[in-house]
């Protein structure tokens, strides 16, 4: 049997027309990257993935309409070498949601990504995919995960986070919200060594004063305009480039977790802009 009868055979049972939902592109670039691969594991591997991208391909309204794009040969190429080693189906879930992206908008998943996620582990996808729970969209295409300290003074007074607080924290701690998910300092520090999230070295963490608004999932939040001498915190931890891109993958998957919008909320007290907070449906 060859490699596409093996491709046909396996995803038969689709109920859909399953080229029309990887575009004829797509589809001869997989003909003939199978060419000559014997592994039927490996094949099946890449069926697999396959499948989980056209059933987003299906699910994604506006995937019709792009739907004929062609994907750049190198980087298929390079795609389907690492992930056709991958037999985990949640991790193959994101190596099709990687393709995915990439389908969507050329050159925004870099090969350096490939070939990190060829080799992280599962565990590590995990923490990740929990610290990614707590990401907030700044501005159009930025997103950062939002750790936002307590921050205590020499008397072991909590210091507010207000536009004027610029001075210096004196002590910090992670707050119980992010220990109760599963991100703690360990599992931050562990992120930072495997270079999926940098920390910011400024005392207090990201600082901006242009941030008009955020959102968190469906919600929404304007923020007050500020003056040029005060600041809103933005936490202390960014992505790296491979994490920006990880984390595309991660993004949709991901539930809210409702008790953390009021923790913003109360963080973010002197910022927002409570009339203007609405919910996007």
């Amino acid at each position: 049997m060859t490699p596409e009868e093996i491709l046909m055979s396996t995803l038969s049972n689709i109920g859909y027309d399953f080229i029309k939902h990887i575009g004829n592109d797509l589809y001869s670039k997989l003909i003939s990257c199978l060419e000559g691969n014997t592994n039927r594991r490996q094949i099946n591997n890449t069926v697999k993935i396959i499948k989980h991208y056209a059933d987003q391909r299906q699910k994604q309204q506006s995937g019709y309409n792009k739907i004929e794009e062609k994907i750049d040969d190198d980087w298929f190429v390079y795609w389907h070498e690492k992930s056709k080693l991958i037999s985990d189906e949640q991790t193959q879930q994101i190596w099709a949601k990687i393709l995915n992206s990439e389908v969507d908008s050329q050159g925004s998943i870099s090969k350096r990504t490939l070939d990190f996620l060829s080799k992280v582990e599962k565990s590590e996808l995990k923490v990740f995919g929990k610290l990614c729970q707590f990401e907030v969209q700044i501005a159009d295409s930025l997103y950062q995960p939002m750790i936002l300290e307590d921050y205590y003074d020499e008397d072991n007074v909590c210091i507010e986070n207000t536009p004027d607080a610029l001075g210096i924290p004196f002590d910090q701690n992670i707050p119980d919200i992010y220990i109760q998910h599963g991100i703690d300092r360990h599992k931050l520090k562990y992120l930072e060594e495997i270079e999926l999230i940098k920390t910011n070295k400024v005392a207090g963490g990201i600082r901006n004063s242009g941030i008009k608004d955020v959102s968190y999932f469906n919600t929404h939040i304007a923020m007050k305009k500020l003056t040029e001498n005060q600041t809103i915190w933005l936490g202390f931890i960014e992505y790296t480039k491979i994490g920006a891109e990880l984390s595309l993958s991660i993004r949709n998957n991901n539930l809210p977790i409702e008790e953390f919008m009021e923790f913003l909320i109360e963080k973010w007290k002197h910022f927002i802009d409570f009339p203007r907070m609405k919910l996007i449906y």
